[in-house]
Protein backbone atom coordinates (compact mmCIF):
# COMPACT_ATOMS: atom_id res chain seq x y z
CA UNK A 1 0.00 0.00 0.00
CA UNK A 2 2.78 2.46 0.90
CA UNK A 3 4.73 1.63 -2.26
CA UNK A 4 1.59 2.07 -4.34
CA UNK A 5 1.13 5.56 -2.88
CA UNK A 6 4.77 6.45 -3.63
CA UNK A 7 4.41 5.18 -7.18
CA UNK A 8 1.25 7.23 -7.69
CA UNK A 9 2.92 10.37 -6.32
CA UNK A 10 5.95 9.84 -8.53
CA UNK A 11 3.75 9.36 -11.61
CA UNK A 12 1.80 12.50 -10.73
CA UNK A 13 5.03 14.47 -10.32
CA UNK A 14 6.34 13.17 -13.66
CA UNK A 15 3.07 14.15 -15.37
CA UNK A 16 3.24 17.67 -13.90
CA UNK A 17 6.84 18.01 -15.08
CA UNK A 18 5.91 16.90 -18.59
CA UNK A 19 3.02 19.37 -18.66
CA UNK A 20 5.20 22.23 -17.43
CA UNK A 21 7.91 21.37 -19.96
CA UNK A 22 5.35 21.34 -22.77
CA UNK A 23 3.93 24.73 -21.74
CA UNK A 24 7.41 26.26 -21.41
CA UNK A 25 8.27 24.99 -24.88
CA UNK A 26 5.15 26.62 -26.28
CA UNK A 27 6.18 29.92 -24.66
CA UNK A 28 9.65 29.67 -26.20
CA UNK A 29 8.20 28.94 -29.64
CA UNK A 30 5.83 31.93 -29.37
CA UNK A 31 8.75 34.15 -28.33
CA UNK A 32 10.83 32.96 -31.30
CA UNK A 33 7.96 33.68 -33.71
CA UNK A 34 7.35 37.10 -32.17
CA UNK A 35 11.01 38.04 -32.42
CA UNK A 36 11.23 36.73 -35.97
CA UNK A 37 8.19 38.84 -36.93
CA UNK A 38 9.68 41.89 -35.25
CA UNK A 39 12.98 41.27 -37.01
CA UNK A 40 11.21 40.95 -40.38
CA UNK A 41 9.32 44.20 -39.76
CA UNK A 42 12.52 45.96 -38.73
CA UNK A 43 14.29 44.65 -41.84
CA UNK A 44 11.52 45.95 -44.10
CA UNK A 45 12.00 49.45 -42.72
CA UNK A 46 15.77 49.47 -43.16
CA UNK A 47 17.23 52.20 -45.24
CA UNK A 48 18.70 55.64 -44.94
CA UNK A 49 16.36 56.66 -42.10
CA UNK A 50 17.22 53.68 -39.91
CA UNK A 51 20.87 53.60 -40.88
CA UNK A 52 20.51 50.00 -42.06
CA UNK A 53 21.37 48.61 -38.63
CA UNK A 54 19.56 45.66 -37.11
CA UNK A 55 18.89 45.18 -33.44
CA UNK A 56 21.23 42.49 -32.01
CA UNK A 57 18.48 41.33 -29.62
CA UNK A 58 16.42 40.17 -32.58
CA UNK A 59 19.11 38.03 -34.18
CA UNK A 60 18.23 34.52 -33.05
CA UNK A 61 19.01 31.11 -34.34
CA UNK A 62 17.63 27.67 -33.48
CA UNK A 63 20.69 25.69 -32.45
CA UNK A 64 19.40 22.37 -31.18
CA UNK A 65 16.62 20.17 -29.97
CA UNK A 66 15.95 18.82 -26.54
CA UNK A 67 14.85 15.29 -25.85
CA UNK A 68 11.22 16.45 -25.89
CA UNK A 69 11.57 18.32 -29.17
CA UNK A 70 12.29 21.76 -27.76
CA UNK A 71 14.43 24.45 -29.28
CA UNK A 72 17.21 26.39 -27.69
CA UNK A 73 17.87 29.96 -28.73
CA UNK A 74 21.21 31.67 -28.90
CA UNK A 75 22.36 34.95 -30.38
CA UNK A 76 23.90 34.73 -33.82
Amino acid sequence: MLEEERRRRREDAEKRLQDETFHRQQLVEREVKMRANNFAQDSEGEGVASGGRKSPELKLQVVGHSRIGGHFMSPI
